[in-house]
């Protein structure tokens, strides 16, 4: 273990950007491996390395200086006025729809934020739905929204 360097990964990672997925087998498609697919065994790797020197088998760890490759982020599809049309002549008819589709958004509101509001978490008054984000902070909210979102709770 004393002759690991860094270098070794970096060859290592250079090595499997050019590799071929399912190389060795009939049904290989002839496709290099993707980035994640990289990211993933270096991240590995290197946890390994980090847990190797966290249990005091070795004294340093020589990986720990490499950074695993990036792999671009994917751009978010884009809807066509055709398929927005669509969507919003199907929303402005089933009020529930409506109030989910204008909330995701005007107000920035994550998903996972939108499914676990509950009535008791809208405050009409100041405008603003409680206890939303990471931090349980709150956002300001149109009172269109506040009122779509209330005419949903009624009729629930």
């Amino acid at each position: 273990m004393a002759s690991v360097f860094g270098d070794e990964l970096r060859r290592f990672i250079v090595y499997i950007r050019g590799r071929k997925a399912w190389q060795d087998l009939p049904w290989s498609s002839g496709n290099t491996l993707s980035l994640v697919t990289v990211n993933t065994y270096v991240r590995a790797i290197k946890s390994f390395w980090s847990w190797l020197k966290n249990e005091g088998c070795i004294a340093e760890n020589p990986l720990a200086g490499v950074a695993a490759p990036r792999f671009p982020k994917r751009l978010p599809r884009v809807y066509t006025e055709q398929e927005l049309t669509k969507i919003l002549s199907y929303v402005l008819i089933h009020p529930r729809e409506r109030a989910i589709v204008e909330m995701l958004l005007d107000s920035g509101i994550r998903l996972s934020e939108l499914t676990s509001l509950k009535v008791n978490d809208i405050d009409v008054a100041a405008g603003r739905i409680k206890g939303i984000g990471k931090l349980s902070s709150s956002i300001l909210v149109s009172i269109l929204k506040l009122n779509l979102l209330m005419a949903y709770a009624s009729i629930v």
